[in-house]
């Protein structure tokens, strides 16, 4: 049995490593920790990068549930250009080509309306506002329907 607590947001004290990209998190960076139970206490902390990174593939519906640095990478590498660089800079720790300047903390890709591809409604998380309202008409509309067919009313 798997028990997640509730992800929080940090700045490092001491240096930690990144659990998706195993980069030394700093003294005074901020990264994201999270304690699961599965045989035994484990605390997940995730660099402010990797963090746009997981949010983006969560975003674009790359990931379920679980993941781990190998699956970011195939769902980032395999679906666009954008986030296949963040799949790049997870690979490199997030490191310039000189190899010691970390890159700038990428932006999130937002969550996408299935349909039309508009910014979703914060509400549903799944569609824009104009599909949610059509969505919510047909479903009360046959709520209505059912309940009509057993004599009640609506």
């Amino acid at each position: 049995m798997s028990f997640y607590a509730q992800p929080e947001t940090r700045t490092a004290r001491t240096v930690h490593t990144c659990s998706v990209c195993f980069r030394k998190i700093e003294s005074g960076e901020k990264y994201t920790a999270q304690k699961s139970y599965q045989d035994g206490w484990v605390t997940w902390r995730t660099c402010a990068h990797c963090e746009v990174a997981v949010r983006t593939a969560y975003n674009l519906r790359l990931l379920d549930e679980e993941y781990d640095t190998y699956s970011i990478l195939e769902a980032l590498t395999d679906h666009s250009v954008t986030t296949a660089r963040m799949a790049v800079g997870i690979r490199r720790k997030w490191l310039a080509f000189c190899g010691y300047r970390l890159l700038p903390v990428p932006d999130v890709i937002p969550r996408r309306c299935i349909q039309c591809a508009e910014p979703v409604n914060a509400r549903s998380y799944t569609w824009c506002e104009r599909h949610d309202a059509e969505r919510i008409e047909r479903v009360s509309n046959q709520l209505a329907s059912l309940a009509a067919s057993f004599g009640g009313q609506s």
